[in-house]
């Protein structure tokens, strides 16, 4: 099992809803979850996230945590121990 997340996916369903394009400088802006953050989420490389960073991305993307970060199958390695 590991974790991945759905911040690209949620992004694109809050630019559609909106009718716009949203940025990452956007999402720093509001949120004030770091750029290196937001950018590790987006190509879903985040090693890790704080918890208000969590949050407030939470807040934005009107979601829950399970929403974002969910848990895939993978090798039957035990990868959140890997290092």
């Amino acid at each position: 099992m590991k974790i991945q997340n759905r911040f690209r996916v949620l992004i694109a369903e809050k630019e559609t809803r909106e009718g716009r394009t949203i940025s990452l400088r956007e999402i720093h802006e509001i949120t004030g979850v770091p750029m290196h953050t937001l950018t590790g989420l987006r190509r879903n490389r985040a090693k890790m996230i704080a918890f208000d960073s969590l949050c407030a991305l939470c807040q934005y993307l009107d979601c829950q945590i399970n929403d974002l970060l969910e848990m895939i199958e993978d090798d039957g390695e035990i990868a959140c121990l890997s290092r």
